[in-house]
């Protein structure tokens, strides 16, 4: 099962029996709330929808407002979602009447309890270098579900200006941007931006993660960059940032969703910034320079991401475009 690709997340709410919701505070306390399927099916039918929004239905009401008192002030939220729930903006969710879960938390997903704690407890190895910024592969081709491949939109290289000027360095872009000069640059980079198409498998296979990140053609192969690949490598990237298409989805196991996001985990990175929905290039690559803006000024990646995310609400208030933007492993 793909989300949200492939599926419509709203049509498999409809049929669920109750959703279980349970919080766990940082010490370890536990409260459990069962909302009955019929309260489902009457948010998606008559409830309102998320602010700014004519298709996200809100579900705050249902899954985040019976915690809201235990929520304290200002601290991280960290949301474990399972099966349809993958594909949902939960930053966008209502906690008050008006107030979306953003204007109060800055909010992470994790790919299962045991996986996040795994991550804060092993700190990556040695010095890494530079930051790497992958932007607009030149002559980029996504596959076909019927075989073969069609050429991808062309990307702007200098929607990514802003990031590079930020870390000073030069992005490794056009023509440069093959599958094996990305591989060997990933090795030694501290954060990775990249800034190109990605792609959900049309077939998922049990035998091979799904997601591919479009590159440059070389001599050899088709500039596909596929989950596989990654996860054989060893990064010591604290974070990777991916303004790409549905860079967020996969395949949903009980242990999180396989595709890129698990790929770079397995390859050792920290964190991962990754986007549920199919966002336009621009607002994508703004929204990311905004958060890089942030990431230099702030501590937390997730408070870097949640004040990102409010001055990007300013200009596209769309939660199908800022909302699509999850940060995935520790605060």
């Amino acid at each position: 099962m793909r989300v949200p690709v492939g599926v419509d997340p709203l049509a498999t709410l409809r049929h669920l029996r109750a959703i279980h919701a349970w919080m766990v505070s940082p010490g370890g306390e536990r409260s459990h709330q069962r909302v009955p399927g019929a309260d489902v099916v009457a948010a998606l039918e008559s409830g309102p929808m998320v602010t700014h929004s004519r298709d996200i239905p809100d579900l705050g009401p249902l899954l985040l407002r019976p915690f809201r008192d235990e929520l304290a002030p200002g601290r991280p939220v960290i949301v474990l979602p399972d099966w349809i729930l993958w594909g949902m903006p939960f930053a966008a969710f209502s906690l008050d009447e008006g107030v979306q879960l953003i204007e109060r938390h800055p909010v992470t997903f994790a790919q299962s309890l045991h996986g996040l704690e795994l991550l804060a407890a092993d700190p990556l190895p040695g010095p890494a270098g530079a930051p790497l910024i992958i932007s607009a592969p030149e002559g980029a081709r996504l596959p076909l579900s019927t075989g073969g491949h069609a050429d991808a939109a062309p990307l702007d290289v200098r929607e990514t200006a802003r990031v590079t000027d930020l870390y000073e360095v030069e992005p490794l872009s056009g023509e440069a941007c093959t599958v094996g000069a990305v591989l060997e640059r990933l090795r030694g980079a501290d954060l990775v931006h990249v800034f190109a198409h990605a792609y959900l498998d049309a077939h998922l296979r049990l035998d091979r993660p799904p997601g591919t990140i479009a590159l440059s053609p070389a001599a050899g192969d088709d500039g596909q960059l596929t989950s596989d690949m990654i996860a054989d490598e060893s990064l010591r990237a604290r974070l990777v940032v991916l303004t790409c298409c549905h860079s967020g989805s996969g395949m949903i196991t009980p242990e999180g969703v396989r595709g890129l996001v698990r790929a770079f985990f397995v390859s050792g990175a920290e964190r991962v910034v990754a986007m549920l929905r199919n966002v336009p290039p621009v607002p994508s690559a703004r929204i990311a320079a905004l958060f890089h803006e942030e990431l230099r000024r702030s501590e937390s990646v997730a408070d870097a991401l949640r004040a990102a995310l409010l001055r990007g609400r300013s200009d596209y208030p769309d939660p199908a475009i800022w909302g699509s933007f999850i940060l995935h492993g520790p605060p």
